[in-house]
């Protein structure tokens, strides 16, 4: 009878801590998730969501879905990117550390949604100057609640990243929003963070940064400088003088092609 409550009570020891180690990963997701988010909007000063983080410590390797980062005020999408699938491998034996080290990020199929509005202002570039700010401010002179917010204290290293499989989008209010689009080039980044890391805010604005770069550079391909910087109205006579100039070229082609003829 004893035998059998030992077993009993062993058998309700192991489901406790069964139940105790799925609450604790559980917990762990949200709280990255909720990092993320929190980090992520420090940063961009737009609202960062994750829909799912999945974290396995005892493998080192984690992944999440659905990283969202919205638009600047006044844009009329929802959001600026979506970072498709995200896979991370992070070096275990680093974890109880001063340093937290990721071996490597694999950001795949990444959509980013290029606007300019019609005052000319691009959601992109806007985006890119707050990343730039808070990479410019650091933590020096910031309130220790301020400092906090930055990540203090918690230092990252990402060996390597790599953004493959891109998208993006451009809108053109100037062009009644016709949506023109391109392949994103691939981005390779290594050591970010440098040798003694970084905080998370800044790691994220070190990749944020990177991101949004190769993003104007591929809309430029496009042919969207142009509108940068142009408000409807001068977009508009931009377009009507070309329209005017190119015809007194052909008019004044046709006087030398006459003229030609008459000799």
């Amino acid at each position: 009878m004893k035998s059998k409550k030992s077993i009993i009570i062993i058998g309700a020891i192991v489901v406790i801590i069964i139940g105790a180690l799925i609450i604790m990963l559980t917990s762990l997701n949200r709280i990255v998730a909720a990092a993320i988010e929190k980090y992520g909007s420090l940063v961009t000063q737009t609202r960062v969501s994750v829909s799912s983080v999945n974290i396995d410590l005892s493998a080192g390797e984690g992944s999440v879905s659905g990283l969202t980062v919205g638009n600047p005020s006044g844009f009329t999408g929802p959001s600026a990117f979506h970072l498709g699938s995200i896979s991370t491998k992070i070096d275990t034996g680093s974890i109880t550390k001063d340093m937290v080290i990721v071996d490597n990020v694999t950001i795949s199929g990444p959509h980013i949604m290029y606007e300019i509005d019609g005052s000319g202002r691009s959601n992109i570039e806007i985006i890119k100057q707050n990343v730039q700010q808070f990479q410019d401010k650091g933590t020096s002179g910031k309130t220790e609640t301020q400092n906090e917010d930055a990540g203090k204290g918690v230092n990252l290293q990402v060996r390597k990243l790599l953004i493959e499989n891109g998208e993006i989008d451009v809108r053109i209010a100037a062009l009644s929003d016709k949506v023109l689009s391109a392949n994103l080039p691939r981005i390779e980044l290594s050591n970010i963070g440098g040798k003694n890391g970084a905080s998370p805010g800044e790691v994220s604005a070190q990749i944020l940064s990177a991101l949004t770069k190769e993003a104007g550079s591929a809309a430029s391909k496009l042919g969207v400088d142009m509108y940068l910087g142009k408000t409807l109205d001068e977009v508009t006579k931009g377009i009507a003088k070309g329209g005017d100039l190119l015809k007194e070229t052909a008019k004044g082609a046709g006087e030398t092609v006459k003229k030609l003829f008459r000799k």
